[in-house]
């Protein structure tokens, strides 16, 4: 086995250089990486799930385990993923900004056919809790959730929209109380918007720490079974 693996996975209608920075501190920190590329924008979240799902089959068996960081639609795949698949060595993820109880302002935006064409099929999906609570899994352990609390920023076009729209706090484009699940190993906030929040050195700080902590945490559960 090689050293352990950090999938990447961007947010909607973005690219996986707006994970660059995460990129470069997981490499610099010892892990492999793939930063993932998906279609956010012209699939819907299962045929996107079963497309990571590919990704993570031809990673798995080189690596002792596979992490994930994601941002905002990335978490959601992530679990509709684990609820069709069952993943042996998956032992840890981090979610930046993720709409995990669905998002209002995804039902107020979408309002607006233009912006439903543009944001394509994920879109009516992240509007309500109980379906999102129906094709996604809510994994037991292993999970950190980091949530932007800067609510307005030139930075995110939505958070101008948004105002009277969210209850603080917020990024701008999802809630707080929106981004968190049960089970959750560590949850903490940092002020920064939901656009550029992938950035925020302290972001990257805690993403890092956590996952380099289950990746020693697993080293020595296998150390000790051998």
């Amino acid at each position: 086995m090689n050293s352990d693996c950090v999938i990447l996975l961007h947010g909607l209608g973005r690219l996986k250089s707006s994970m660059g920075k995460l990129e470069q501190a997981f490499i610099n920190a010892g892990f492999d990486v793939v930063n993932w590329s998906y279609p956010s924008t012209k699939l819907n979240i299962t045929n996107i799930a079963y497309k990571l799902y590919d990704v993570v089959k031809m990673n798995s068996g080189y690596y002792n385990n596979v992490y994930f960081v994601t941002h905002s639609l990335g978490g959601i795949v992530v679990r509709r993923m684990m609820k069709i698949f069952k993943i042996k060595n998956l032992d840890g993820i981090v979610m930046i900004a993720p709409p995990n109880n669905a998002s209002v302002f995804a039902r107020w935006i979408l309002k607006y056919s233009i912006i439903k064409k543009m944001i394509g099929p994920v879109g009516q999906e992240l509007m309500e809790k109980k379906y999102m609570q129906t094709i996604c899994a809510v994994p037991e352990s292993g999970v950190m959730v980091i949530a932007g609390t800067k609510n307005l920023s030139s930075n995110n076009p939505n958070s101008w929209l948004s105002q009277s729209i969210l209850t603080r706090p917020h990024d701008g484009t999802v809630t707080v109380q929106e981004t968190k699940l049960p089970n959750m190993d560590r949850f903490i906030t940092v002020r920064d918007s939901h656009t550029f929040i992938i950035s925020n050195p302290d972001v990257i700080k805690e993403a890092v720490k956590f996952l380099k902590q289950r990746s020693n945490m697993d080293r020595v559960r296998k150390n000790n079974f051998i």
